[in-house]
Formats: C-alpha cells, sequence, structure tokens
C-alpha cells in the first residue's frame, strides 16, 4: 500500500468531518452544472452557494448515469438534487469506499485514478452522462495522462459530459509563502490554474473559471489540524509533524485561503 492510500486511509473519519471546503466546491460545481455562471469569486465558505430550488433541475436530471471519480466520503452525491439511475462512487482508499453513502444506485469501486488501466474499466458503466471530479484531481500523479484516461471513458459513451473542480496553487497561498520554499508545503503542491486549465482543454471543451475563497479558524491548533488531516494536499511532502506544529505557531493568521479551477463541458 503506498503511502498516499496509507494516510487517506488512517484519516478516513476525520476528512468526513474535515472536509467543509470540499462539500461547499462540490455544491458550487453542480450548481455550474445546471446552468450557474462563471462570472464572480466566492467570497468566503457561507456564501457561494445558491439555494437548490434556485438551480436549473431540468438540466441535472439529464445526468441520469454519473461516475464520480475521487468521490471520498460522498459529497458530490450529497450536492446532486435529481434522481439518477446508476452513481458510480471510485475512491483510491478502502476506507473512503467504506463511509461513502449507500444507495441501491450507488456502486462503489475501489481504482486508483494513477492508473490508467483502473480508469478504463469505467466503461463497465456505459453509457455514462456524465464524468464528474470534485477536489479531487489536484492529486494526480500526472493529470495529463488521468485526463487521456477520462477522455477515453467519455468517449466510450455518447454525448458524455465532464464536470472537474480542482485545488490549484494559490490555496494555503500566504502560508505557504510564510514558511518559504523548504516549509510546510512544497512549490510543486499544487498545479498552477493556468497550466491545469490548459491541460484539460487538450481533452475535453469545458468553460472554465477560477474562484477564491478563505476559511477562518478559532485557534492554530485547529488551522493545524486542518492542514494536517483534511486531505487537501493528497498526501504530497511536507514537514514532520514537530517541524510543522513549530512553524504553525509563528503564523500571524488564523485563516486558509483556497484557489479552485472549474471546468464544466460546455453544451
Amino acid at each position: 500500500m503506498n503511502s498516499v492510500l496509507r494516510r487517506f486511509d488512517r484519516q478516513a473519519d476525520h476528512y468526513a468531518r474535515l472536509n467543509a471546503v470540499q462539500q461547499t466546491v462540490a455544491r458550487r460545481l453542480v450548481e455550474k452544472l445546471c446552468g450557474g455562471d462563471f462570472g464572480g469569486a466566492i467570497g468566503g465558505l457561507d456564501g457561494a452557494i445558491g439555494a437548490k430550488n434556485g438551480l436549473d433541475n431540468a438540466v441535472g436530471a439529464k445526468f441520469r448515469r454519473i461516475a464520480d471519480i475521487g468521490s471520498g466520503s460522498g459529497a458530490v452525491w450529497n450536492a446532486i438534487h435529481w434522481q439518477c439511475e446508476l452513481f458510480a462512487a471510485v475512491d483510491f482508499a478502502p476506507a473512503m469506499c467504506a463511509i461513502h453513502p449507500k444507495d441501491a444506485r450507488i456502486f462503489v469501486r475501489q481504482a486508483d485514478f494513477n492508473n490508467a488501466e483502473e480508469l478504463l474499466k469505467l466503461r463497465d458503466f456505459a453509457p455514462l452522462d456524465l464524468i464528474i471530479s470534485s477536489s479531487s484531481l489536484q492529486w494526480a500523479n500526472d493529470l495529463r495522462q488521468t485526463l487521456g484516461a477520462l477522455k477515453t471513458v467519455a468517449a466510450h459513451s455518447a454525448n458524455c459530459r465532464v464536470a472537474f473542480a480542482m485545488f490549484t496553487s494559490g490555496t494555503f497561498a500566504a502560508l505557504r509563502q510564510f514558511l518559504g520554499a523548504d516549509g510546510l508545503l512544497a512549490d510543486d503542491f499544487l498545479l498552477d490554474h493556468a497550466a491545469a486549465g490548459a491541460m484539460i482543454s487538450e481533452f475535453f471543451d469545458t468553460a472554465q473559471s477560477v474562484e477564491r475563497s478563505s476559511v477562518a479558524f478559532g485557534s492554530r491548533r485547529e488551522l493545524f489540524e486542518y492542514i494536517r488531516l483534511s486531505g487537501i494536499g493528497g498526501g504530497r511532502r511536507t514537514l514532520g509533524f514537530t517541524q510543522a506544529k513549530n512553524a504553525l505557531a509563528a503564523y500571524p493568521r488564523l485563516e486558509l485561503e483556497f484557489e479552485t479551477l472549474y471546468a464544466v463541458s460546455r453544451f
């Protein structure tokens, strides 16, 4: 079992409790998929999401058969507001698969999206109307390879659309600047949004937007625990526990920034 998989298995319960930002991103992605505009930015965690009854349910209802890549604890499933026929929830951590919501329409599959052969097995669920991935693609070891495999899966179904949301390099920006190049999060922690968007455009015709938000914490301990347990970094290189705790003790702010790239198929 690789180190990232071990981390997600150990931290699955913590992730489910701490992933409010990921839940918000999933709801925002579904909102965009159902006709939300690609204009403004998210000003904060609470003000980002419109009410469900303001969404275009007629658009959402077209997506009857859905594959969710990096399904985690079920943020996308919880965000959709229409009746689907099939929902394939794909995650590489067995513990995440275990805590995903259960329903007769949900098919949970353990698979690593860094493995193209495993992704291609999603063709078993064809025809698919939608391939969606929220707060997950930033963990891809080779995003171009992952997108290429998803393109092949999508091509196996007529009119299959895609909807992606991924954290990009502006996430934790102030903290990373404070800690410096050898700090808690490496420079290659997350892709630049322009580079990630360009890669997506190599494979899919999408409308794209970048949105930024911030979350305040009650203490440095809460902030540290969030970074350590929320899964944002996907297991990328970090300082050791003691080093990170000491570094964060001097950090003057009690908030974290998030930068998210959204990409949704054009209709």
